[in-house]
């Protein structure tokens, strides 16, 4: 079985609090992203927003930057993206 790979595309980059907004390409939904730093590696993860709550952190920084600190800390971890027919780890 073939499985389709996410293609997120960012809408909104916050350099300085190190997190975007934007919409995953195959599936349409919106997402939050946040630099995490492992001991050796650093990566991204991504987590599920509603279209209001999208369009809602575009318009308040503030609110985003609340958000990407919820989901560092494991707050969010229910909205990770899933991989496609995948035993369910966070998409990369």
């Amino acid at each position: 079985m073939t499985t389709s790979r996410l293609q997120f595309d960012d809408m909104m980059i916050s350099q300085e609090e190190q997190f975007s907004l934007g919409v995953e390409r195959t599936t349409g939904v919106h997402y939050i992203s946040v630099s995490v730093a492992a001991q050796m590696v650093d990566y991204e993860e991504y987590f599920e927003l509603t279209e209001e709550e999208f369009f809602r952190l575009l318009d308040d920084p503030e609110a985003g930057q609340a958000l990407a600190r919820r989901c560092r800390d494991g707050q969010e971890d229910a909205r990770l993206f899933r991989r496609p027919g995948g035993p369910g780890g966070p998409a990369t």
